[in-house]
């Protein structure tokens, strides 16, 4: 897929993953739009880099939602890449009450209420015209999950299996679903993980979005990146068991 000209869009685009996502997507020629709830975090994008253009998206609110259609349509008509990265992480023991049922929803809402709803809402203008792409960023432990991350693990299980499923409902269509698996990246999300997790070998999240902006331009279905990231996917189909207990030792 060649990017030049093409009109994306990345959820949690502030900062971290997305923010990188937004400069290797425009470095490649692609017109840029990120959107985030935190407006002094959209507007230092905006004066950083004037070049991309910027949405304030509470993903809470599905009211906002139509109003981030009809802008997009308005300035653009139409949509060619929507990346669906924005997403929240607690982590605990989830049975020593580590968690208040407000992260819980809070967790849920966003990592796979929001991504969901927000392909319903912006699929009409994904459709109709040329190859267009919904890019959902998953993670490793939407394969097998980690004990301290078990809303965070579930949740993103969720989104690889409405990935899957939506592939197929759009196999005869123009539009395309891509999903990403990154590996451990360095952002304040994961600087908040527990245990050895923590220090744990980390990728830049420039390193991270190169390698996605890369696979979406080679067509790729499924983007793994980084050998943990490999060894986790195909470890969970043929040695499920040892591969959930090594990783639930972390």
């Amino acid at each position: 897929m060649k990017l030049k000209d093409k009109i994306v869009l990345i959820t949690g685009g502030n900062r971290g993953i997305g923010l990188a996502l937004a400069h290797c997507f425009y470095d490649n020629g692609a017109i840029v739009i990120v959107t985030g709830r935190n407006e002094e975090h959209l507007d230092t994008v905006y004066e950083d880099n004037p070049e991309i253009q910027t949405h304030y998206l509470d993903l809470l609110d599905p009211s906002c939602y139509q109003n981030l259609f009809d802008n997009v349509k308005s300035r653009y008509g139409k949509l060619d890449i929507l990346v669906n990265n924005a997403a929240v992480l607690f982590s605990g023991d989830f049975t020593k009450n580590a968690y208040t049922y407000e992260q819980i929803s809070l967790e849920i809402s966003t990592n796979v209420s929001a991504p969901i709803s927000i392909t319903k809402t912006m699929l009409p203008l994904l459709e109709g015209n040329g190859m267009s792409t919904v890019c959902n960023i998953t993670s490793a432990v939407a394969n097998l999950p980690m004990k301290s991350l078990p809303i965070y693990s579930a949740t993103k299980a969720a989104l690889r299996s409405f990935s899957i499923s939506l592939r197929e409902s759009l196999s005869d269509s123009n539009v395309r679903v891509v999903e990403v698996q990154p590996p451990l990246v360095a952002t304040n999300m994961t600087s908040s993980l527990p245990g050895k997790a923590r220090d744990m070998k980390m990728i830049s999240p420039d390193e991270c979005a190169q390698e996605i902006v890369n696979g979406i331009k080679r067509d790729k279905e499924l983007i793994l990146i980084g050998n943990s990231t490999k060894s986790l996917f195909w470890g969970s189909k043929f040695f499920p068991k040892l591969i959930l207990r090594n990783l639930n030792k972390m």
